[in-house]
């Protein structure tokens, strides 16, 4: 009898190692990437951000002032009320002028003019360096070169709510960097104040060319209006229908009192016949008027004339109120404009009040290195996840 079939595999032996055959660890070349780029991402930054903080540590002086744009308005004398002939009223500015503010600090023409009014090779004096790229102050090198130093080492940044103005200038001691700070307050502002007189100079132009054209249209529309009421001989149309109106008023009432009178006649005479008669002729008279008043004598002007007239005079005294009103407007904004021109001002006041400053040493050894540290040994452990998810795909 044969034995039955089984479907289980056969059992494999284990394989069998030597000990002989373990070959000694060694550097892989995987292993020479990983140092390689660890020296790079990470030690070559330290090292040089170590150097540039033992080097330039407490080497610079940052100091910060922040300041708010403020507009003071003076009176002007001869007012009309007499709390008004003296006033300053301080208000705070809007957001465009504060951010006028930061783009003048940033501009070319901007440095210009603060690198004419001081010597900024005594602040920045070319034989010491800075951590930034150009290492030196450019003191007869390109304008270009001069403001992207410039631009290192005085920064301006707004406050997203407060709209506060935050200069700050490095330099190497606080004195300079308090005195460039100070120029830059004093050159701001009158760069503001030019803009802002400008700005209004050109608005009282056109405010005084617009009340030119509206003294020209203003006498236009009343010598029209003038020749009017010459040829026509009248003041206002509306008079000449109040007129008639009060004429029919009159008309009516002597209608009623004729028929009133044939009334009493007819009740108290008994031969009345030649009373009633003239009365009613009267009465008649007035009724065929009241009928057709226009085909009659007697009145001031017809309905249909007095129309005309109406129809004619309206756009006519229209024209002049709005001129009127336009031209008192005008001259309103010149004397608005002059006055702006003579007592408004722009100032950059100090937040805390007096020329107050926030001073900081820069940089700073510990900060620093550790900041740099930190950063670039999280990059390199990015690019070691990242090569291992690579080899592991594979």
């Amino acid at each position: 009898m044969n034995a039955p079939l089984s479907n289980t595999p056969p059992i494999e032996a284990e394989p069998h190692y030597s000990f002989d055959e373990v070959v000694p660890a060694g550097i892989r070349p995987r292993h020479l990437f990983l140092l390689a780029t660890f020296l790079i991402i990470v030690v070559a930054p330290t090292v040089f951000a170590g150097w540039l903080a033992v080097n330039f540590s407490g080497s610079l002086r940052q100091v910060t002032a922040s300041v708010t744009v403020q507009e003071q308005s003076l009176g002007v004398l001869g007012e009309t009320s007499r709390s008004d002939t003296l006033r300053s009223a301080v208000t705070g500015s809007g957001a465009e002028e504060t951010a006028i503010v930061r783009q003048l600090v940033r501009s070319e023409d901007f440095y210009r003019e603060i690198r004419d009014q001081l010597d900024l090779a005594e602040i920045w004096p070319p034989d010491r360096l800075v951590p930034f790229l150009p290492t030196r102050y450019p003191v007869d090198g390109a304008v270009e070169r001069g403001h992207a130093f410039w631009k290192n080492m005085v920064s301006v940044n707004l406050g997203s709510r407060d709209q506060i103005i935050r200069v700050t200038v490095t330099a190497f001691d606080q004195e300079s960097a308090e005195k460039l700070l100070l120029a830059i307050r004093n050159e701001a502002e009158r760069r503001l104040n030019l803009a802002r007189t400008a700005t209004l100079t050109a608005a009282l132009n056109e405010a005084q060319k617009r009340l030119d054209e509206l003294i020209v249209k203003n006498d236009a529309d009343r010598q029209a209006l003038k020749e009017f009421r010459i040829a026509n001989r009248t003041i206002d149309p509306q008079l000449l229908a109040d007129l008639n109106a009060e004429f029919k008023t009159s008309i009516r009432s002597m209608l009623a009192r004729e028929e009133i009178t044939i009334a009493t006649v007819g009740d108290s005479v008994g031969d009345s016949e030649g009373l009633t008669r003239r009365a009613e002729d009267r009465i008649a008279a007035i009724s065929s008027y009241i009928a057709d008043p226009e085909s009659s004598e007697g009145m001031v002007a017809t309905p249909r004339e007095i129309s005309d007239l109406i129809a004619k005079y309206h756009p006519l005294i229209t024209e002049v109120e709005l001129s009127g009103i336009a031209l008192r407007m005008a001259e309103l904004s010149i004397i608005h404009y002059n006055r702006e021109l003579e007592s408004n001002k722009v100032f950059l006041t100090s937040v805390t009040g007096g020329n107050s400053a926030t001073i900081r040493v820069f940089p700073q050894f510990g900060p620093t290195l550790i900041v740099v540290m930190i950063g670039c040994f999280i990059v390199w452990c990015m690019v070691l996840l990242t090569f291992y998810a690579i080899r592991d795909r594979k």
